[in-house]
């Protein structure tokens, strides 16, 4: 995993608990922040979002708004998935880095973090993408794995799009191997196949033939 410590920005003006809401909103909206780090005495004490900022008056001072604050951060050496899910898990458009004594050290900003999703092995490497759905508490990515590897594929990458109605549903990417028996097995096992896909419209056709075949030798 790829270390995004040459990402941090560290030349950010310096915002205490004596700062405006006018002075901070201004800047924010400027650069198109969700937050900002507040600062006392060169120490982090927390992030003040925009949307909190809007419903105050100008001249409100930062420090009267502490119960607002929200404390997310990150340490200034991290890999850029950790970072990711600090995002999003917050969702902020940027992360504040802080040294173990709580110093602010810089920024990390969403945007400079996106284009490492561009340079995944599984996204990037040619394979195919399976939409696959089944119940959310009968789904197994173990089982999925040993289906896919039984079939002599591999596995480039797994995971959940969504969550609904008690489904859930998972792309899996593989190599591009025995894609209609890696197919068959998932449907064995009970998944929903979302995705259209050749092999398996191949598939559907032969069978709807030897159906044919089969009423036709019946008549």
């Amino acid at each position: 995993m790829k270390d995004v410590t040459y990402l941090l920005q560290n030349q950010i003006p310096v915002v205490d608990s004596h700062t405006t809401v006018a002075t901070l909103l201004k800047y924010i909206e400027k650069n198109n922040f969700s937050h900002f780090p507040i600062v006392e005495d060169e120490l982090w004490i927390g992030n003040i979002a925009k949307e909190d900022l809007i419903l105050e008056t100008n001249n409100t001072l930062l420090g009267e708004l502490k119960m607002n604050f929200q404390y997310f951060s990150t340490e200034k050496s991290t890999y850029w998935a950790l970072l990711w899910e600090n995002f999003m898990h917050n969702n902020s458009n940027i992360i504040p880095a802080i040294d173990k004594n709580r110093k602010l050290l810089g920024i990390y900003r969403k945007e400079d973090v996106l284009g490492f999703w561009d340079n995944i092995p599984s996204f990037i490497e040619k394979g195919t993408t399976i939409v696959i759905q089944k119940s959310s508490i009968e789904y197994s990515f173990s089982q999925i794995c040993q289906i896919i590897e039984s079939n002599n594929a591999k596995l480039l990458s797994i995971f959940i799009i969504s969550f609904e109605n008690n489904f859930c549903n998972i792309l899996v990417k593989t190599n591009g191997l025995n894609n209609t028996e890696i197919i068959q097995d998932l449907r064995r096992f009970d998944y929903e196949i979302i995705s259209k896909h050749l092999e398996d419209s191949f598939q559907n056709k032969i069978s709807d033939n030897s159906e044919y075949l089969q009423k036709y030798l019946n008549i």
